[in-house]
């Protein structure tokens, strides 16, 4: 290992930390309402999982609202640990040009592009692991509504950026049930 590589990958952890540190910050000075949480027994119902590669994560939050003219889909993860780190892959597209115009008319559509010179949407689909990245080779197929949640499947590639099995085009996949706004 070059003294390079060793302190890029110090400067690498110090930003991660940072970037975590200004998130926790971010988040507990907006006032906005606690997302619901499905709880049975005090066990936390699961809604879904992401897979990226071979590396399985609990979602712990699915949305999908309208914004506008597009609707915006925002998946997060629990945290898990891996080589020493803490992952929690963020998934989300904020500008899906969809021709629905509520939540009810999200049953069935689906929408695919394979780059951003493809992308049919104003806005890219992003993965957040360790940084910001568009996603690729995507698509997303809505399915049926029950109880304020659409079941949906999120599929493409995505960078992490972190060894040579978790660095460029590396495959992920989202089934969960989202909670729309007006289902």
């Amino acid at each position: 290992m070059t003294i390079s590589s060793v302190v890029w990958s110090v400067i690498a952890r110090r930003l991660r930390a940072h970037n975590r540190e200004f998130q926790s910050q971010l988040y507990s000075q907006l006032d906005r309402p606690r997302r619901p949480v499905t709880y049975t027994l005090n066990i936390v119902k699961s809604i879904g999982r992401l897979t990226l590669r071979d590396r399985a994560f609990e979602v712990r939050l699915a949305e999908i609202k309208r914004l506008g003219e597009n609707w915006c889909v925002e998946i997060e993860t629990h945290d898990k640990e891996f080589d020493g780190e803490s992952w929690a892959p963020y998934l989300y597209h904020q500008g899906l040009h969809l021709s629905a115009k509520n939540a009810v008319e999200l049953q069935g559509q689906a929408t695919s592009w394979k780059d951003e010179a493809d992308d049919p949407h104003p806005e890219e689909g992003t993965m957040y692991v360790f940084g910001h990245h568009d996603v690729r080779n995507c698509r997303i197929v809505f399915g049926n509504i029950a109880d304020g949640r659409i079941q949906f499947r999120w599929e493409g590639l995505c960078d992490v950026f972190w060894d040579a099995n978790f660095e460029q085009d590396v495959p992920f996949v989202c089934d969960c049930l989202g909670l729309v706004d007006d289902a």
